[in-house]
């Protein structure tokens, strides 16, 4: 069975979603589809080796799932959408899969004219997040494809999401709230912890604490910067982009004489594991001015859980969907920066 995965980021977007969408596509692979991932092509067609060296950058496992890329249209260079879906209706077109999955409702209706299954995943209640007028199109269009194609279903990933949805009238028979998950092959081998901080040059007397993830402003990253001037005997370790705001910290520790912090801008998969399985505190920090942060079921909290390494942070409602406070994770108030001291 071939299913055929449509996205809107190339693969070397450094955005979280793709780093899901390669994940995704591995795992199905590894069940037994046959799965070709089209994306659009980036700033250059990338070559065979070049998409199986970015794969295994980003899942740190060989590629085992066609990638194929397509061109955009530059006069809609500004308006994503409209600038991929020309290349997503040409691979709907072909005819070839036998399962369609996608996040774009925009290429709803040309997949159910060709008569195949379709699989929506949604990942927030906004499907166009800058301009209101779009998102309530695009929630409308999804809303005829539901009821009108039979052969199409949507998945969410947690149960807040598919709450929203049946909220709003859709069908409960057509929606099935799925989570995220993790890889739990990541490779520990016979390394201990202490090996892997010295292959990394880490100081190994002190408690070693780490946030793997975005470091835009609505995730709270300068809360690292306080609990680092509170827990003084403890060594952080940030790793995330984008530059510009690793830059931004980097200054802000400097200005405040806080040097037991230390931003390691993107790294790679296989590093990120180095990471994770060498921790011993791993952290979790959003903000309520993420837009989707009721609703959302963040890849950080599944990376962690692989390394069976103690997880701290913030306990927004679904992040207890999936962790226990006191069980598999010391979950604080999201709102006090005091509980989570506590919890630390």
């Amino acid at each position: 069975m071939k299913l055929v995965y449509l996205h809107t980021n190339p693969v070397t977007s450094n955005q979280a979603n793709i780093t899901q969408v390669l994940y995704m596509c591995n795992a199905l692979a590894e069940l037994g589809l046959v799965i070709d991932l089209y994306v659009p092509q980036g700033p250059r067609k990338l070559s065979v080796k070049e998409l199986d060296d970015l794969v295994k950058r980003k899942i740190s496992k060989p590629r085992n799932f066609n990638i194929s890329q397509f061109r955009t249209i530059k006069l809609f260079s500004r308006f994503k959408v409209i600038s991929n879906y020309f290349g997503l209706r040409n691979a709907i077109m072909k005819r070839d899969g036998d399962i369609y999955f996608t996040r774009t409702p925009v290429i709803l209706p040309a997949i159910r004219r060709v008569g195949k299954k379709a699989i929506f995943e949604s990942h927030s209640p906004h499907l166009q997040n800058s301009i209101g007028l779009i998102d309530r199109l695009y929630k409308c269009l999804l809303e005829v494809q539901i009821k009108k194609n039979k052969k199409l279903i949507m998945i969410t990933i947690s149960d807040a999401l598919k709450k929203y949805w049946l909220e709003k009238g859709f069908s409960e028979s057509k929606i099935y709230s799925l989570h995220d998950g993790f890889d739990d092959s990541i490779d520990k081998g016979d390394e201990t912890k202490l090996d892997i901080r010295n292959r990394l040059k880490i100081e190994d007397k002190q408690i070693m604490i780490t946030y793997i993830g975005s470091l835009y402003k609505d995730r709270g990253i300068d809360r690292i910067l306080e609990l680092a001037k509170i827990f003084e005997d403890c060594n952080f370790y940030v790793a995330g982009g984008p530059d510009n705001q690793k830059e931004y910290f980097q200054k802000q520790s400097s200005l405040r004489n806080i040097n037991n912090i230390f931003f390691l801008g993107w790294i790679d998969r296989l590093v990120v594991n180095d990471y994770l399985l060498s921790s011993d505190i791993l952290l979790m920090l959003w903000s309520r001015q993420v837009p989707t942060i009721d609703y959302c079921s963040p890849m950080k909290v599944f990376e962690y859980m692989s390394s069976g390494n103690l997880i701290v942070g913030d306990g927004y409602p679904t992040i207890r969907e999936v962790l226990t406070d006191g069980k598999n994770a010391l979950l604080s108030n999201p709102d006090s920066f005091d509980d989570l001291v506590l919890k630390l």
